[in-house]
């Protein structure tokens, strides 16, 4: 994600005092008069931002980060660095790239905020040096203790560095265009491990910000310092009803806990205000408990995983491997777990707390190791139903976590459909479970199931009934994706408006920094081009994408806009100027993954559009060239694209009609835009998440996009 940091100067200040000599028989100065006490003007109490400053300036400047390297990895950048032409490494050094290889940049002599936000609060490290980060299957628990060590303090220090640096900029920034800084500095803080610049970043934010959210997080700071009043002011702050009020109330009433008489009640009251440490102190005495009591067990086994399913690394640092490998460096945790286990059996001290600790860490977690280390995709389905299974026998009798069980049925599936699709094909869902999970879904209101099985249904079916009429923040940009993709298939004219609104919501709530925002424009242009096809929605469209194409954004979306921008041109007759766009997008470096697909993409409509149909009548010459640009694993869109523009009979196969076939390929709903020349395309990603103050968390992504391909008169005469 693009963060909107500011540039950094740099500038050095000399600060001294001025000593008045008096030389012997020279004239000493006039004495003042004394100042009535009266006219003494009260020095102003320092805002939020300048103690926030002052703090800052007395942040100590670490070692460079670099000498946390050993040789071998500093002489793998070396090698990158001699490899890299002019251009690269000015691309490097004041670049975009700087971002994407934090540490080859300061190898190269840079320093710049992006580069240090991203080591701090991303997995660029071990993504960067991955070889550093691994640890042999047969490895010991001082191997894996080393690697994690090493993220940790990488994360560290690139956060204090990140944060010494930001003193010139708090100083010069405007009241009321600093959030994305102080944002910025709150989470590099928290990777520093400095939580009193946490809370200072976010007390500096509130003094403009109204968001619920900046709200919810200074009463977390100011909790965690044990401030009740300072709670109870930030809750006050909330507008009556937000449903922020509750995360709130349950934030206060730890904070007047933690202070309690009850061990155990005090030692839950600490968990939750992340001062594992303190309850950890509180527990002691109660160890001999753990395999007899769940709230002991639970308790013991969160402070032993900090809790945290990545345990010892920095929020967003971690990589899926290195969290299993974090979570396998910890004996006392395998210890924890074991009794945690031995006192789910037993029934005893069971309640909404630790029951979901012990799902967390029992289940959730080893659950996330297992797709992290997997060696096959055998190994992988086989030992991610034994999980599934597992954990659905330990919530059948909680009818509270019946919206968890819905969930995890549709991660399954999901998991199962995409392990036995062979590359190039689509997932696809056994018609024997769709009618199961519908119903699992119809019976309950929690938002993330039902979004979980839209999300792994939508491609061949209808699924606006489960579609939820709300949805949590987090998951509004999966409801409002699955809203586009429904309106897209459908002549109904409420349909599309609610899609509408739902992305103009996105749109109006999301940060200034990042992508949400852009994609969700773009979201929107694509909506109406493909609902409500014409001059002035392919002009909209066309508008929309070049003006994304101009600015900085991740591959994957600047290249889409690339596609849509050229779409939207030649289906207003202006072929030469959506060529120009191709061709200059098309010169690009070859990308992995799906930002790959969509450059294979542009180069393909390239060939398409420069064709010369008396020259090639038959398509020979044009089918060799796509030929070239496609690989096995080219998502089924995408393939039959080109297959359309190489043969005009590229369905002509069996009894079948092409209609039918091309549903079988695409899906039914894909298949449909397609009959109409728009790429309907989405990504779907289902997970789950574990951390003690939020508990188990559902994750859903569906992220559509509608293309306008190129010679529609191709696609169409292919079917």
């Amino acid at each position: 994600m693009r963060r909107a940091l500011s540039r950094v100067t740099r500038s050095c200040f000399a600060l001294g005092g001025a000593t008045l000599l008096v030389a012997c028989g020279a004239r000493a100065p006039a004495a003042k008069a004394p100042v009535p006490p009266s006219a003494v003007t009260p020095a102003k109490p320092a805002t939020a931002t300048e103690k926030l400053l002052a703090a800052l300036r007395a942040v100590e400047r670490p070692r460079p980060l670099l000498e946390l390297l050993a040789e071998p990895a500093l002489a793998v950048l070396d090698t990158r660095l001699q490899t890299l032409t002019p251009e690269q490494r000015e691309q490097l050094l004041s670049g975009e790239l700087g971002e994407v290889m934090p540490l080859l940049h300061l190898r190269a002599g840079g320093g710049s905020a992006r580069a240090l936000f991203a080591l701090s609060t991303t997995p660029a490290a071990s993504q960067e040096l991955p070889l550093v980060f691994e640890v042999p299957v047969s490895g010991t628990d001082q191997e894996r203790q080393r690697v994690v060590q090493l993220a940790h303090d990488l994360a560290q220090r690139a956060a204090l560095h990140f944060l010494r640096d930001r003193v010139i900029d708090v100083s010069g920034a405007k009241r009321g265009a600093a959030s994305p800084l102080l944002a910025a500095i709150e989470q590099a803080a928290r990777s520093a491990e400095r939580p009193d610049l946490v809370r200072l970043a976010l007390e500096a934010l509130a003094e403009t910000e109204t968001a619920p959210e900046v709200w919810v997080r200074l009463g977390q700071a100011r909790a965690f310092d044990r401030d009740v009043a300072g709670v109870r002011a930030a809750q006050e702050r909330l507008p009556q009803g937000a449903p922020e009020q509750a995360q709130l109330t349950a934030v206060l009433s730890a904070a007047q806990a933690a202070s309690g008489t009850d061990p155990l009640a005090t030692s839950w009251a600490l968990l939750q205000l992340g001062r594992y440490a303190d309850a950890g102190q509180q527990l002691a005495p109660m160890a001999a408990r753990a395999k007899s009591d769940l709230r002991v067990a639970a308790a013991l086994a969160v402070v032993a995983a900090d809790g945290s399913a990545c345990p010892g690394l920095q929020e967003g640092v971690g990589s899926p491997r290195l969290c299993a490998l974090a979570v396998q460096a910890r004996p006392q945790l395998a210890r924890a777990l074991s009794e945690l286990e031995q006192a789910w059996q037993s029934k005893a001290g069971r309640n909404a707390a630790s029951v979901e600790a012990y799902l967390g860490l029992a289940h959730v977690v080893p659950w996330l190791m297992d797709l992290s280390t997997a060696t096959d995709p055998a190994s992988l389905e086989r030992d991610f139903a034994k999980r599934h299974s597992a954990l659905t026998r330990a919530i059948a009798d909680l009818p509270e976590q019946r919206p968890l069980a819905v969930f995890a049925a549709a991660f399954a599936a999901g998991m199962k459909a995409g392990l036995q699709a062979r590359p190039g094909e689509r997932p696809r869902i056994e018609s024997s479970q769709k009618p199961e999970l519908v119903q699992a879904a119809l019976s309950t209101e929690a938002a993330a199931p039902r979004l979980a099985v839209a999300a792994v249904l939508a491609s061949d079916q209808s699924v606006l009934s489960l579609l939820p009429e709300k949805a949590p923040q987090r998951l509004a940009g999966t409801r409002a994706g699955l809203l586009v993709w429904e309106a897209a298939s459908s002549s109904d004219a409420a349909t599309l408006e609610t899609a509408r609104s739902a992305l103009a919501e996105r749109i109006s709530s999301a940060p200034t920094a990042g992508t949400e925002r852009p994609a969700a424009v773009l979201l929107l242009a694509e909506l109406d081009a493909a609902a409500t096809p014409g001059e002035r929605s392919y002009g909209a469209l066309a508008q929309v994408a070049s003006q994304l194409i101009s600015e900085p954004l991740p591959p994957e979306l600047a290249l889409r806009a690339v596609l849509d921008a050229a779409g939207a041109l030649e289906r207003l007759g202006r072929a030469s100027d959506a060529l120009g766009v191709l061709k200059k997008a098309a010169e690009i470096e070859s990308l992995p993954g799906p930002a790959g697909d969509l450059l294979s993409l542009i180069r393909a409509e390239k060939l398409v559009l420069e064709w010369d149909a008396k020259r090639d009548p038959e398509r020979k010459a044009l089918a060799k060239q796509l030929a070239a640009l496609r690989s096995p694993s080219s998502p089924p869109p995408l393939a039959f694209a080109f297959d359309a523009w190489s043969n005009a009979k590229p369905l002509r196969q069996g009894k079948k009609k092409p209609k039918e076939l091309l549903e079988e390929r695409l899906g039914v709903r894909a298949a449909d835009s397609m009959t109409r020349g728009s790429l309907r395309a989405t990504r779907v990603s289902l997970g789950l998440a574990y951390k003690f103050q939020a508990g188990v968390t559902p994750e859903v992504m569906f992220e559509p996009m509608l293309v306008p391909l190129v010679r529609l008169d191709l696609i169409q005469k292919a079917l």
